[in-house]
């Protein structure tokens, strides 16, 4: 008999922020079948219809993953038993039932330790369809191929980022067909148990973009829909990956693996209860799934001096705020619940994407199969961004980054920390308004400014620090500088707090030729604002280090 879904809760650590690996149930439970391997002529036709859409997935339950809990006194090999049998879609339970956590199942904690399939053969016929993933190290950029196109720790180049050889070393990437509680592992009445922390990465799109497909918005934004094949990827706490048993569906974590690799007792009831491990472990797996859904792609362009630097952490939070931002505005116009959707980014695959000139946003449907939402927002043209441009600069609540009346919600709860809507106003305005040039946000700038000289204030009581000071050193005339310091020993310096954006341009000419050409007198010191609000303690302690402050 199976537990009621409400009662199927998970233990989590909702601690901690990881913006590469992170997730949330962020894929709805969608009952169809979204697998990579439909790729062999031996497929059912079923299955190929309901991979590709044509059938409608939610009407067919293909792609459910089931944790079995054991009834050991009535399961044997020919009629297996069990107690329960929660389940849930495979993308979610890659998250949930991933080994190593632990399930709530009628006031019992349960722990994740097994693949396992009723079907002895389902657990084999799994592992032979394996593929290889390939992640880049650089970009976050992923993909599988098959067995016969690479090898296991093979590393290529990424055909995003272009970096050489940072996609890599492969891993087996395996589509669980079921998860167990072992047996020999006593199911807890608490929940003082640490599960290890894993989630799967947020779902990757691919393909490239197809140039002849874009839609041109204005300069800098251009859309298009498609349907495309979405990987999510589980690769085990601290990305290890797994150790497998291929012969019982024993599993652990890569980095406290030592059950597995020694003599160990099968996970589910049998009469021989020792595992012979006659099939050899399967060492460096990942589990994963692959889904078929509507895509809108979005183009975001722009012009020195704005950079877009993929790999910033600035670039991620005005990338992330914008991808919210717009999936948000898209339920609004839609009148979608939010969890319709879903957004992500990527860096483009173009030269003016590996020259930080151009990045992808793009944002898919998460019901079975793809429902068509993308298309009617890519049908909304400029309107969806203008409505996002509202989103940001109209918080009810008029907070200082992000919260539950404007960009926060459960969904991203993970992303929390990359949010900001001042930032993502400032790059949205500037997309908008093709004709102009980028200009800073001078309130967000004076923030940070007055943020970091209260801190330095706080800690350097001989040096002397003036907010907004003015300025005459040789060469310049009324040169307002934002935070000016004189240190005990009399050397001065101006710290310019920069755009995150524009990390290498001050806010106005003015300070742009002081920091190319400084008098002797003065050391210009450049800062990133975003840095300042969110590295406050290791802006500052470098700050006093370099300039020897006290």
């Amino acid at each position: 008999m199976a537990a009621p879904d409400q009662n199927n809760q998970e233990r989590r650590d909702d601690s901690g922020s990881n913006e590469d690996e992170v997730i949330r149930p962020e894929i709805q439970e969608e009952t169809g079948d979204g697998r990579t391997n439909l790729h062999s002529s031996s497929e059912h036709l079923l299955d190929r219809l309901l991979y590709k859409g044509v059938l409608p997935r939610y009407a067919f339950p293909t792609d459910v993953t089931t944790f079995y809990i054991f009834d050991q006194a009535r399961y044997t090999k020919f009629n297996p038993r069990f107690e329960f049998t929660p389940s849930q879609s495979l993308p979610v339970a890659l998250s949930q039932y991933a080994p190593g956590k632990t399930i709530c199942v009628s006031d019992k904690f349960y722990t994740s330790s097994a693949i396992y399939a009723p079907q002895e053969s389902e657990r084999d016929k799994a592992w032979n369809k394996r593929r290889l993933y390939y992640e880049c190290q650089s970009c976050g950029f992923a993909k599988t191929m098959s067995l016969t196109e690479g090898n296991i720790n093979q590393e290529i180049d990424c055909a995003a980022c272009n970096k050489s050889t940072s996609m890599g070393p492969a891993k087996h990437w395996l589509i669980p067909p079921g998860f167990a509680h072992a047996i020999d592992i006593d199911p807890g009445t608490t929940s003082d148990y640490e599960p290890e922390r894993s989630y799967p990465t947020a779902a990757k799109l691919t393909v490239p973009a197809v140039p002849d497909q874009w839609i041109e918005i204005n300069d800098f934004l251009r859309v298009y829909h498609t349907r495309e094949n979405l990987l999510v990827t589980n690769k085990g706490p601290r990305g290890d990956g797994y150790t497998y048993c291929l012969s019982c569906g024993r599993i652990e974590s890569n980095y406290v693996s030592h059950f597995v690799t020694s003599a160990h007792t099968k996970p589910f009831p049998d009469t021989n209860g020792r595992c012979p491990r006659s099939k050899g472990i399967g060492e460096n797996l990942v589990l994963g799934t692959e889904f078929i859904s509507d895509v809108l792609l979005i183009s975001i362009r722009v012009k020195p001096p704005l950079q877009l630097e993929y790999f910033k952490s600035s670039t991620k939070v005005a990338l992330r705020t914008l991808s919210e931002a717009l999936k948000k505005a898209s339920c609004l116009l839609l009148e979608l619940e939010q969890q319709e959707l879903e957004a992500e980014f990527r860096i483009a695959f173009t030269e003016e994407g590996r020259e930080n000139m151009e990045v992808e946003i793009y944002i898919y449907d998460t019901l079975p199969g793809g429902a068509g939402f993308t298309k009617q927002i890519c049908d909304l043209g400029i309107d969806v961004f203008k409505k996002a441009l509202e989103v940001l600069t109209e918080c009810p609540e008029g907070c200082d980054s992000s919260c539950y009346r404007c960009l926060r919600s459960f969904n991203n709860k993970f992303h929390h920390n990359f949010l900001n809507r001042d930032l993502g106003a400032s790059l949205l305005n500037y997309l908008l308004e093709s004709g102009n040039e980028y200009i800073p946000d001078q309130n967000r700038l004076k923030s940070s400014a007055k943020l970091l000289y209260e801190d330095l204030r706080r800690q350097c009581k001989e040096s002397i620090i003036t907010l907004d000071k003015t300025i005459s050193p040789a060469g310049y005339s009324n040169l307002k500088i934002p935070i000016h310091i004189s240190n005990p020993d009399g050397q001065e310096a101006a710290v310019i707090i920069c755009d995150s954006l524009t990390p290498d341009t001050p806010p106005n000419d003015q300070l742009s030729q002081f920091l190319d050409n400084p008098p002797g007198s003065v050391i210009p010191y450049p800062v990133d604002e975003l840095e300042v609000k969110n590295l406050l303690p290791q802006i500052s302690s470098k700050l006093i280090n370099d300039l020897s402050m006290r």
